[in-house]
């Protein structure tokens, strides 16, 4: 069985801080935009193409079977015949005309419209690099981007992440035909803002794109290896996709449940103490897809049995039933789900069919201690029935100090 390994969190205050520092001592700063200063609700960039296809069956529009499988399969054709550095968004379509044939070319058209639709309304700002890139004046600012969606795509999801606060210039590697990764869009960079190679710092997450080949034309750079994906996130996303017989549906409920999990750790601030830090990471990496996964099989499973109403028994269920009530209409469910007031008591001794070590446990449970009143209670029997016949035997196998008078 696989070891299930935590990792320790990669950012902290500190190193935002050193950051914030290099932003102040440098004449020009440029921010990579894609899992840098934005992500997606979707875990990978490709969990896009699931969403579309889906979208688009939503929408009773054309959808060929296995469209996302095609759609990275064109794309990475449309790379393999560029003739320069980058691709557009127009590559791709031609690319997809091409396996599927000119025939459906308006509904190919209609499905990538679809898919930069989704990319703006999937975008949202990774906060700590927001707060950093907000914080900075606007004339030393510039976005540097190797990406084959259109620039007005670009901006309008710069947008959508709150990042449009400022910035002086943005470069895109499908406008400017150069990219980051072979440093000619770095060139171009340093050509059209007129700043020496040393003024500039650059910040990105990618080894080669954006630390290896900046520092190759002479500007600094910082490398973020936390925007991406954690262990855990990455663990769990192949242990759930390695599901055999996954149709796109199913994949994208992947994409966008362990995308959730990374939006939880890339929308907010590192927290103090590390004691508070440590209780957040095991609500949104543990407990909290915990319950949910634990809910969404009682909806599923409740609606495949026609059950049309359910119940959520106090106190534990109080947390259930509110996961219940905010995902329910996102899974098209109609179901009446109600509260129902109950206790330990109440649920325990009417299931008390045998006084057996199991049901001795909550007999016999401290809270914080013992007493033979309180296990009269929980029995509903005489008190005195309890002081006369086992007093004595009490005393003797739990201890004087665990039975009170």
């Amino acid at each position: 069985m696989a070891t299930l390994v935590y990792p320790d969190p990669k950012i902290n205050i500190m190193e935002l801080e050193n950051l914030r520092e290099r932003c102040d001592i440098h004449k020009l700063v440029s921010f990579d935009v894609f899992d840098t200063l934005v992500s997606r609700d979707c875990f990978l960039p490709h969990g896009v193409f699931y969403l579309t296809a889906w979208k688009a069956r939503q929408r009773n529009m054309w959808v060929p079977d296995n469209y996302s499988s095609s759609r990275i399969e064109c794309e990475a054709l449309a790379r393999k015949k560029a003739s320069g550095e980058e691709i557009c968004f127009s590559d791709i379509y031609q690319e997809l005309c091409n396996y599927y044939g000119p025939k459906c070319a308006a509904e190919l058209k209609a499905l990538l419209d679809l898919e930069a639709t989704l990319e703006i309304s999937v975008a949202y700002p990774i906060v700590p690099l927001q707060c950093i890139f907000c914080s900075i004046s606007k004339d030393k600012l510039v976005l540097t981007s190797d990406m084959y969606l259109d620039k007005d795509v670009v901006e309008a999801i710069i947008s959508r992440a709150n990042l449009s606060c400022g910035y002086s210039r943005l470069f895109l590697s499908n406008k400017e035909r150069a990219t980051k990764r072979v440093g000619s869009l770095f060139k171009q960079l340093l050509v059209n803002t007129g700043h020496a190679s040393s003024d500039v710092l650059h910040i990105g997450d990618h080894p080669l794109s954006d630390f290896k080949s900046p520092r190759r034309y002479g500007l600094s750079a910082w490398h973020l290896t936390w925007t991406k994906s954690s262990d855990h996130e990455l663990y769990l996303y192949n242990t759930l996709g390695k599901q055999v017989g996954m149709g796109e549906s199913q994949r994208l409920f992947v994409e966008l449940f362990v995308g959730a999990i990374k939006k939880a750790r890339l929308t907010r601030l590192p927290l103090q103490p590390k004691d508070a830090e440590g209780r957040f990471r095991l609500g949104y990496e543990v407990v909290g897809p915990i319950l949910f996964s634990y809910v969404y099989w009682i909806l599923r499973t409740a609606a495949h049995d026609s059950v049309h109403k359910l119940y959520f028994v106090a106190r534990d269920g109080q947390i259930l039933l509110e996961i219940a009530r905010r995902i329910m209409p996102r899974m098209g469910l109609n179901i009446e789900l109600r509260y129902l007031h109950g206790s330990r008591q109440a649920w325990n001794l009417p299931g008390l069919l045998a006084v057996d070590e199991s049901n001795l446990s909550w007999i016999l449970q401290k809270l914080p201690h013992i007493t033979l009143s309180i296990i009269s209670k929980r029995l509903e029997i005489d008190e005195e029935i309890l002081h006369r016949n086992y007093r004595k035997q009490f005393r003797e196998e739990i201890g004087k100090t665990d039975i009170l008078d």
